[in-house]
C-alpha cells in the first residue's frame, strides 16, 4: 500500500539564510517581496501528449463522511474544483472525462487513521461499477508542515481516501514572509496553491489506483512529496496508467497502435556519466534568528561556505528550512531574497515543531 506523505509547504527559489537583506537596485521591501511570491506560485500543470482518439465519459463515485460535510458547507463544490483541473491533465492524455457521483457517508470517526478510512471505505462500496470509490474525510487543524497525510489509495486497487485541505500553515508562513504585501495579495497567492495542491494530490491518489509506484523527479505528480513544482506524469507513469486503463475499459488505445510500429534503428549513445546526488541540507531557523544544521549551530558565513559547497557538488540539492514557532515576522522573506544568489532550484519550507 502507498501512501502520500503531502507536505504543507512552500516551494521557492534558493538555499541561503542571513539576517541580511538585499533588495537589488531600485527595489522596495514591498517589490521584493512581490517578486519572491510570483516566484513561489505553484507551476502551470501539463500534459505533455495529446489523445488520439475517441473521448469517453468515466465515473468515480464520492462519500463525504460527516466530518467532511461540516468544514465544508459546499463539499460537492468543494471537489468538484480540483476534479475539473484533474481533467484538464487526464483527458488529453488518457481520452477520459471523469465525473463524480456523490454519496454522503453515514460516518463519523475524526481520529481515524487514513487506512482506518480506507479498511470502512473498502466495506462501503466495492466499486465494481466506477473507474474509483473516492472517501472524503475531515482535515487536520493543526498539522506538522512535515508529516500531514492528503491521502491513501492501494496500487492498482480501485479506492482512494483524501483528507479536506487546511491551508492554516501555508497562512502563517506566507503571513510571516510576505508581511509589506495586502491581504488580498496573499490570498490570492493561496488561492493559486491551493487549487494545485488538491489536483495534485487526486492526480497522484489515481496515479495509484491506475498501478503507478512513487517516483524521484520532484516535477513529477508521483514524488512521495507534494511540491508546487510538480507538472504532470512522468513518460514512464503515463505508459503504465494507459496499460491499466485499456486493460480496465477494454479498449486499445490509439497511442498503443501507434506504439506498435516498427521503431527506426537508433545511434547508440555514448553512457552519460555518472551523477552525484548531494543528501538534502535541513536547516532550522530559531526565533533569535539563529540557524541550525545536524544540530550544529552556524553563522552566516559557515551556512555560505557549506551551502556553496553543496551548489558546486550538486546543483539540485533540496534546501528544507525549518522555521520554530513565534520566528519574527519578515525572517523568512529576508532569506528568501539572499537565497536568490545561490542558484539553487527550490527551497521547501515547514515547521520544525519547536
Amino acid at each position: 500500500m502507498t501512501r502520500t506523505r503531502a507536505l504543507l509547504m512552500l516551494v521557492g527559489i534558493g538555499g541561503c539564510m542571513t539576517p541580511v537583506m538585499h533588495f537589488g537596485e531600485g527595489k522596495t521591501a514591498k517589490q521584493a517581496q512581490h517578486d519572491t511570491m510570483t516566484e513561489m506560485g505553484p507551476a502551470r500543470l501539463v500534459t505533455g501528449e495529446k489523445w488520439n482518439g475517441e473521448v469517453t465519459t468515466r465515473k468515480v463515485r464520492v462519500w463525504a463522511d460527516e466530518q467532511y460535510r461540516t468544514q465544508n458547507r459546499q463539499w460537492q463544490k468543494a471537489f468538484d474544483e480540483p476534479l475539473e483541473l484533474a481533467n484538464l491533465v487526464v483527458t488529453p492524455i488518457f481520452g477520459i472525462h471523469i465525473v463524480a457521483e456523490y454519496a454522503t457517508w453515514d460516518r463519523n470517526v475524526p481520529d481515524a487513521t487514513l487506512r482506518d478510512h480506507m479498511a470502512a471505505l473498502q466495506e462501503q462500496d466495492r466499486g465494481d461499477d466506477v473507474l474509483a470509490v473516492i472517501g472524503l474525510t475531515s482535515s487536520l487543524s493543526l498539522v506538522s508542515a512535515t508529516f500531514d497525510e492528503l491521502g491513501l489509495a492501494m496500487v492498482g486497487g480501485r479506492h482512494i481516501v483524501l483528507r479536506g485541505y487546511a491551508d492554516l500553515e501555508e497562512r502563517k508562513m506566507y503571513a510571516n514572509a510576505f508581511p509589506d504585501l495586502r491581504a488580498e495579495e496573499r490570498e490570492m497567492a493561496l488561492v493559486q496553491l491551493r487549487r494545485h495542491k488538491t489536483a495534485v494530490v487526486l492526480l497522484h491518489e489515481l496515479g495509484h489506483v491506475l498501478g503507478v509506484e512513487h517516483e524521484i523527479d520532484s516535477s513529477s505528480i508521483m514524488n512521495a512529496t507534494y511540491s508546487n513544482h510538480a507538472t504532470t506524469f512522468s513518460t514512464t507513469a503515463r505508459a503504465t496508467m494507459l496499460a491499466t486503463l485499456d486493460q480496465r475499459l477494454h479498449r486499445k488505445s490509439p497511442t498503443a497502435v501507434m506504439a506498435s510500429a516498427p521503431a527506426q534503428p537508433q545511434p547508440e549513445a555514448a553512457p552519460a556519466a555518472p551523477k552525484v546526488h548531494h543528501a538534502p541540507i535541513v536547516i532550522r531557523v530559531t526565533r533569535k534568528r539563529m540557524t541550525i544544521v545536524d544540530g550544529k549551530s552556524m553563522k552566516p558565513d559557515e551556512l555560505d561556505a557549506l551551502l556553496k559547497a553543496a551548489y558546486v557538488e550538486d546543483p539540485e540539492t533540496k534546501i528544507v528550512v525549518n522555521e520554530d514557532r513565534n520566528v519574527p515576522t519578515g525572517v523568512v522573506g529576508e532569506l528568501l531574497d539572499r537565497a536568490k544568489a545561490f542558484g539553487f532550484v527550490k527551497v521547501e519550507f515547514g515547521w520544525s515543531g519547536k
